[in-house]
């Protein structure tokens, strides 16, 4: 009888990370959206500057 090869997957896998680890990743992810979301939102308030309107004073006399 000939014996079969076992293959060891968890050989070829990443080492397990904390929880905390995880918690960090998301946080950031989430900082990351939020930021961008700020940034490249449309204002809903955008101002029109409007021309300075030209007030006439009148009945002032400058100098003598």
């Amino acid at each position: 009888m000939k014996e079969e090869r076992k293959i060891d997957f968890k050989r070829h896998t990443s080492p397990p990370v904390s929880r905390m680890y995880l918690l960090k990743v998301v946080f950031y992810v989430l900082m990351l959206g939020v930021l961008s979301y700020f940034l490249f939102k449309p204002s809903s308030k955008k101002q029109r500057i409007k021309p300075e309107e030209i007030k006439e004073i009148s009945n002032i006399q400058i100098g003598q």
